[in-house]
């Protein structure tokens, strides 16, 4: 049997506690397990896909054993305006410092 949610998509608080609710119940049932894809994508379309084979333990996320993912924090509502509105170009600027910093 497979159980696919999808990780990107929002749901309500009423949704995922039937989720739950549903695996607690199959515990019995059925062995249940998490299954992740083998690979990871970037989002430039020129880069090519990645063997996914652990986890990166800060952030829970699916990366490539060898590869150097560093997990750095930007707090996005300070590039927010009073209407809510993003400065793109500062926050492009804080975004290329943490990659800097990453490497």
């Amino acid at each position: 049997m497979f159980f696919v949610i999808d990780t990107t998509a929002t749901r309500s608080r009423r949704v995922e506690d039937r989720i739950w609710q549903h695996l607690w119940h199959m515990r019995d049932v059925a062995p249940v397990s998490v299954v992740l894809p083998t690979v990871v994508s970037s989002a430039c379309p020129l880069l090519a896909e990645e063997n996914a084979n652990a986890i990166l333990s800060s952030t829970g996320i699916q990366v490539p054993r060898d590869s150097a993912w560093i997990p750095m924090q930007v707090d996005v509502s300070q590039f927010a305006d009073d209407n809510g509105d993003i400065r793109s170009s500062a926050l492009e600027k804080a975004l290329d410092e943490c990659v800097d910093r990453g490497d």
